[in-house]
């Protein structure tokens, strides 16, 4: 298990102490002022203990964190609600350097009633930290603009002719 400070609307700051973050299976933890130092073999399930956030007056799902070799994560939740466990996953940047990750709750078919435990999941041989994770009234970070695709809308034309980019 892992120490991170939590407010009550599920909000956990790794890099201070508090309320203890569960990880099943072979995951290693370890608390430092940066944050939680994670890392597996296996993929990575982590649990929060019991929050109590009003999903309607919630607005942001926020973390921080930074990686060398993650992939993607799995944000998940369980709410008094619905009978399955809701999630979203998303791409994250795995340069070694911290960056927030903010998702609006609006998008989320699933994040109703009243959330009873914050959950995440990656895979990261190599090592990942956490600084925060969870509900926030705002986002927590300022975004990050990274150009994931570019094309063109037609094939190629010769030399001289104008392009036409999406």
């Amino acid at each position: 298990s892992a120490s991170a400070a939590v407010a009550g609307n599920g909000f956990f700051d790794f890099s201070k102490p508090g309320a203890e973050w569960k990880a099943a299976g072979e995951a290693r933890l370890a608390y430092s002022d940066a944050g939680l130092l994670v890392a597996s073999d296996k993929p990575i399930f982590l649990a929060s203990p019991a929050v109590k956030i009003d999903a309607a007056k919630t607005k942001w799902l926020s973390l921080m964190m930074r990686t060398r070799d993650a992939e993607f994560v799995t944000l998940q939740w369980a709410s008094d609600a619905i009978s399955w466990t809701g999630g979203y996953t998303f791409s994250i940047i795995n340069d070694g350097r911290w960056h927030v990750y903010n998702i609006p709750t609006d998008t989320l078919y699933d994040w109703v009633g009243k959330v009873t435990s914050l959950s995440m999941a990656f895979i990261s041989k190599k090592g990942s930290e956490i600084r925060f994770v969870g509900a926030a009234g705002k986002p927590m970070g300022s975004a990050e603009v990274r150009l994931r695709r570019f094309s063109t809308v037609e094939p190629l034309p010769r030399s001289g002719r104008i392009v036409t980019l999406r």
